[in-house]
């Protein structure tokens, strides 16, 4: 078992092993709340990503002083529990830089579950077009629909970066 382990932080003082229980806790919580949010937008089950409403929920796990706790605690630990706190670490860095980006992220999601793309007459989700072009026999065809396809998301993505700026 660690040791106890006691760090200053902007907020007061934390003692490691309850706070270190306590992230573990509220990052399996969000991780499941993202993963839903996923699913739900990606299978078209709802139109409008809405990850900045679980990010902002769970913003105390995505500020520096979050990582600064663990990247000191992690300073003391050794064995299985550096392990653990390693990936922990790393965990908060990554989600702490797409916590920064949030509302574009929702806004690109968004637009993408919208999307459409036109192949041979024929309107399929944007979504929908990777699979007609993986399932497609006909190589000629595949290709004119990766084309037509690559044509009308770089439209869309530079039509996207203009509109947020």
């Amino acid at each position: 078992m660690p040791q106890a382990f006691l760090l200053q932080t902007s907020r007061g003082p934390l003692f490691a092993m309850n706070d270190l229980e306590q992230i573990r806790i509220d990052l399996e919580e969000f991780t499941s709340l993202v993963d839903e949010e996923h699913y739900l937008n990606g299978a078209g089950l709802k139109d409008k990503a809405e990850f900045t409403r679980i990010y902002n929920r769970f913003g105390h796990l995505f500020n520096r002083d979050t990582i600064d706790f663990v990247r000191e605690y992690s300073k003391t630990a050794e064995g299985e529990d550096e392990r653990r706190v390693s990936y922990l670490k790393a965990f908060l860095i990554s989600d702490y830089i797409e916590n920064r980006v949030k509302e574009l992220s929702d806004k690109l999601l968004t637009r993408e579950s919208e999307a459409t793309v036109n192949v041979d007459g024929q309107t399929l989700a944007f979504r929908h077009a990777a699979v007609v072009i993986v399932n497609e026999p006909d190589r000629y065809k595949r290709s004119s629909i990766l084309t037509t396809w690559d044509t009308q998301t770089t439209s869309n993505c530079t039509r996207t970066s203009k509109d947020s700026t």
